[in-house]
């Protein structure tokens, strides 16, 4: 069976995106942790206004490295690129990336509440309190949203 040029470079483009997806993401978790956990000092099952705050930090984080990542790694091809330049091209990634922003609070909270009702409490392990598993929850959903947007409305 071959496999056309074409195929092996969505293919590879996709691998890319994840990877520098999971960087982003790493990035905006530990800057969510960092400032739920420590600079507000929430403990991991509350989910107050500070939780959302911590969680729009992290996220902002996150999307402004993925950007740049983005560019560098991923969508290289200069017909990409030129797509990606101007006033129209940030526009639309900021956009996409506040839709991004808003599904990932409304989710982080709805996954909370349910990993709430689980009781994890009793495992007493910072990646089980409900925000964590929460977050990560909540981008495991996100991240389709987030590469068709920037596919298909950026980096065309």
């Amino acid at each position: 069976m071959v496999i056309s040029d074409k195929c092996k470079s969505i293919f590879i483009e996709t691998v890319k995106f994840i990877i520098v997806g999971l960087v982003s993401f790493a990035i905006d978790y530990i800057a969510f942790l960092f400032f739920n956990r420590i600079i507000f000092a929430q403990d991991g099952g509350d989910h107050t206004v500070l939780t959302t705050v911590a969680n729009i930090i992290g996220y902002t984080v996150g999307v402004i490295v993925n950007y740049y990542l983005l560019l560098i790694f991923v969508f290289t091809a200069d017909y990409q690129r030129e797509n990606a330049k101007g006033a129209k091209a940030l526009i639309l990634f900021v956009l996409s990336s506040v839709i991004g922003l808003i599904l990932t609070v409304l989710f982080t909270g709805v996954f909370m509440y349910l990993f709430e009702m689980l009781d994890l409490s009793r495992f007493n392990s910072l990646f089980l309190e409900s925000d964590s598993l929460g977050k990560i929850s909540a981008t495991l959903l996100v991240v389709v949203w987030n590469y068709l947007s920037k596919k298909i409305l950026i980096f065309k």
